[in-house]
């Protein structure tokens, strides 16, 4: 997780050393707390809120681990954490389609915008 400038921003299968910027989360408990519902948790402006709530107000938010030790979170069963993280997942992948589809959107626009402008300084778009 970052702990400075962008609080609570969470990544996964990040290897090698860390260093003051990251802090490292680990699940000591599976029995109570899903990894996946966890990952999902940090970010949120819940979690996220309070550790910017909590920092030293200065130019770059920052949070320590004190910080992060002190936030009580009600958790849910399991099942109904890996139901949340299921349904986050799906309007992830969603959202990854959208934004995908969007973004190839705005390009054939550049490129229809493109080809008519081309078009209109030949003289072409106008009838005889």
């Amino acid at each position: 997780m970052v702990a400075y400038r962008h609080v609570g921003r969470a990544f996964r299968g990040v290897e090698g050393a860390f260093n003051v910027a990251l802090c490292k989360i680990k699940n000591k408990n599976k029995e109570i707390l899903y990894d996946d519902f966890l990952f999902y948790l940090i970010p949120s402006s819940f979690v996220r809120g309070e550790l910017l709530k909590q920092s030293e107000r200065s130019l770059i938010p920052s949070m320590s681990i004190t910080h992060l030790k002190e936030i009580t979170v009600p958790l849910p069963s399991l099942k109904i954490q890996k139901s949340a993280v299921k349904k986050l997942k799906i309007i992830e992948e969603k959202t990854l389609w959208m934004k995908e589809s969007y973004k190839s959107k705005v390009i054939n626009l550049n490129l229809l915008k493109q080809s008519v402008l081309k078009q209109a300084f030949k003289g072409e778009l106008v009838k005889e």
